[in-house]
């Protein structure tokens, strides 16, 4: 990257380990609303990037400053993206320390849930559609 180019983040498990360049983001109201941006060096070379909420939270979370270390993954597991920052995130803590049999229950995966209501639907046609009836509720 040359000097300020704007990393987005666009490779999807790439651990991209960077120093935080000054204690805040930038922080303004844009055409689509607010945008936050972060200075920051990679290899020693200076970029930008400008944080999701998510990704800003994160990193305000860890109270992580100018000159700190920090290593940002980008993750799609299903239908929306979120970031790690120091192998943490809100996310990531959700799913990977489910602590009651409810909260496993919601961690399905999409194919779980498709499987699961590909099953009902068979169920439904075989035993109540084919038959000229209707769900009993």
């Amino acid at each position: 990257m040359s000097e300020f180019d704007t990393l987005k983040f666009d490779k999807l498990n790439h651990k991209y380990k960077l120093v935080l360049s000054f204690d805040d983001p930038k922080k303004y109201q844009g055409q689509f609303g607010e945008s936050i941006m972060y200075g920051a060096t990679i290899d020693g070379k200076e970029i930008r990037f400008y944080a999701s909420k998510g990704l800003h939270e994160e990193i305000q979370n860890q109270n992580l400053k100018k000159d700190d270390k920090c290593e940002i993954v980008k993750r799609k597991p299903g239908d929306f993206a979120y970031f790690e920052v120091n192998g943490k995130s809100k996310h990531t803590t959700a799913i990977t320390e489910p602590t009651t049999v409810q909260e496993q229950a919601t961690m399905l995966s999409q194919d779980d849930w498709k499987a699961k209501f590909n099953e009902m639907y068979d169920w439904y046609t075989k035993n109540v559609k084919e038959k000229g009836g209707d769900i009993p509720f």
